[in-house]
């Protein structure tokens, strides 16, 4: 689509190490789970401004035609305060279920941008069952525990069986890179100062 650029805003394919090359896409793979289908949509990219909601109706004119129910985005942001919850909002069955489960009720995020953003509004607008859920992490490193935390809470509510072994790997190695290396005493001090178990 013309609409989808690179992060730059710029047209243009992504290179593999392996010297092959990917057009920017948003990408559809359905996992059979038992009774339920799943369809997992992921983009490295997002649609420029004024394409958002035409990339949005494209894409919920197919999960309509798939027989698509309930509709979960994800996403994730940044606020210190917050770091290592699970903020959500929309379907009350869904958020209800999430809640039980340590989940928080959206007190916070007051606007949703990009496809986020549009697939809420269309999702709206078409009447279709949709919860959002967010990671938050407490700055703007590539930290992977947010997205531990939306798979933890997913796994539980939906039984899905994803192993979350490799995820939990990469969060111990993230955490051990952050880990002060000349005084580690000092580091532990001021993170039982701040009440914090994790620096993502």
């Amino acid at each position: 689509s013309e609409y989808l650029m690179l992060s730059s805003n710029v047209a243009g394919i992504m290179i593999n190490r392996d010297g092959t090359f990917r057009l920017p896409a948003i990408e559809i793979r359905l996992v059979d789970k038992g009774p339920n289908r799943l369809f997992l949509v992921s983009s490295p990219v997002q649609p420029v401004p004024w394409g958002q909601l035409e990339v949005s109706s494209l894409l919920f004119d197919y999960l309509k035609e798939k027989g698509v129910e309930i509709v979960f985005i994800i996403a994730g942001f940044v606020d210190r305060s917050l770091y290592n919850t699970v903020i959500i909002f929309g379907d009350e069955e869904w958020t209800r279920r999430l809640e039980e489960i340590g989940s928080i009720r959206n007190e916070t995020i007051r606007s949703v941008i990009g496809l986020a953003g549009a697939n809420l509004t269309i999702a709206r607008l078409r009447g279709i069952r949709y919860v959002f859920i967010s990671g938050v992490a407490a700055d703007y490193l590539p930290d992977p525990k947010p997205a531990q935390n939306i798979l933890n809470k997913l796994n539980s509510v939906m039984g899905l069986g994803i192993d979350m072994e490799e995820i939990g790997r990469r969060v111990k190695e993230f955490e051990n890179r952050l880990k002060p290396k000349e005084n580690p005493a000092l580091g532990q001090e001021k993170t039982n100062d701040e009440s914090m178990n994790y620096l993502g």
